[in-house]
């Protein structure tokens, strides 16, 4: 299962689009699960598309992570040239591909949205340290007066 992607669907009311502050230096944080042996990260794991480890094939990924049940070496890397993590009003409410990734020998179980996300209201007003840990951001937009929301927040992985 090579690449992965990882869609989001949520409710914006009042939200333009919303996407990470820095996507370079956004904080993927998965748990993963090798695919030889099922062997599931107890933890998070976290990474970013600035990491970079020289793998002992030779080309270097953002992450290399070896299963502590059966020691096989899995790696992961953000493709940054197949997507602009961003979720905007057009797919409101719909499945649509938020990253994707290249995975060997694991794939990502879950994703945990901690890291600070750029919102833009629909009049215009940024909101540059909105927080989605819990699966929701509410704001409100000064420049039409009115209340900025997403709720309903979802994710999901696809095989690409």
């Amino acid at each position: 299962m090579p690449r992965v992607a990882l869609e989001l669907k949520a409710d914006l009311q009042g939200i333009s689009y919303f996407e990470p502050l820095d996507p370079t230096t956004f904080a993927w944080r998965f748990r993963l699960r090798c695919t030889s042996c099922g062997e599931e990260t107890p933890n998070p794991v976290v990474f970013s598309s600035t990491d970079s480890v020289e793998r002992r094939r030779g080309t270097p990924v953002n992450l290399e992570i070896r299963c502590k049940l059966c020691g096989r070496e899995n790696d992961i890397t953000v493709l940054t040239n197949q997507t602009t993590p961003r979720y905007s009003s057009t797919a409101n409410g719909d499945w649509t591909r938020f990253s994707s990734f290249d995975c060997h020998g694991l794939e990502p179980i879950s994703w945990f949205c901690l890291g600070e996300m750029h919102v833009v209201g629909d009049g215009g007003f940024v909101f540059d340290d909105a927080s989605l840990d819990e699966g929701e951001f509410f704001g409100y937009e000064e420049n039409i007066n009115s209340e900025a929301s997403i709720t309903n927040l979802e994710y999901r992985f696809s095989k690409e």
